[in-house]
């Protein structure tokens, strides 16, 4: 979906349905660094693209709370 986002020229779609898609795989206890990858390069030249953004993340799931602190100590 991402890829044909950015064919079509809707680089702003394309940032949004990359961080939807890195997301729902905190969401399912996958922290793949890959998607977060791809959802900076495409936020890189406009980073106020990061603000304002809503997530469905429950904390008070444990798979999500692990996923989501294994990402960060990647990037750390």
């Amino acid at each position: 979906m991402v890829d044909g986002l950015l064919t079509a020229g809707l680089r702003r779609e394309a940032s949004d349905a990359a961080f939807a898609v890195a997301c729902a795989g905190l969401h399912a206890g996958d922290a793949s660094p890959a998607r977060w990858e791809r959802y900076l390069a495409l936020v890189e030249e406009r980073p106020d693209r990061l603000t304002g953004r809503e997530t469905f993340l429950s904390h008070d799931n444990l798979a999500v709370r692990e996923a989501t602190l294994s990402v960060v100590r990647t990037t750390a």
